[in-house]
């Protein structure tokens, strides 16, 4: 019996980072920092004075909620960009100076 080879199929999903939005996000005790994030996403120029600092457990969200300030930034037509971590310098997808 001859074995047929197997393919692959493409399938058009869109990025994980365009399925993370706040809807989509379960808050729970957590909504300060929901609401400081819409708001900082919402601003049209500067940032609100004072930073937003993000920490937790893996899997506790934190890349969900960057994703959705980022993607709610640029629905409004702003520039947003999520950096990793881990992501060198040298290998960010744009120059930080362009976005002005």
């Amino acid at each position: 019996m001859t074995r047929m080879p197997l393919q692959q199929l493409a399938l058009d999903l869109p990025p994980a980072e365009a399925l993370h939005s706040f809807d989509s996000f379960f808050a729970g005790s957590n909504d300060a920092l929901v609401d400081a994030l819409m708001l900082l996403a919402a601003s049209p120029k500067a940032p609100p004075a004072g930073a937003i600092y993000l920490h937790g457990e893996a899997g506790a969200g934190k890349t969900h909620v960057l994703h959705a300030t980022c993607g709610a930034v640029t629905a409004r037509g702003g520039h947003a960009l999520y950096l990793s971590a881990g992501m060198a310098v040298g290998d960010w997808p744009v120059d930080p100076h362009s976005m002005t």
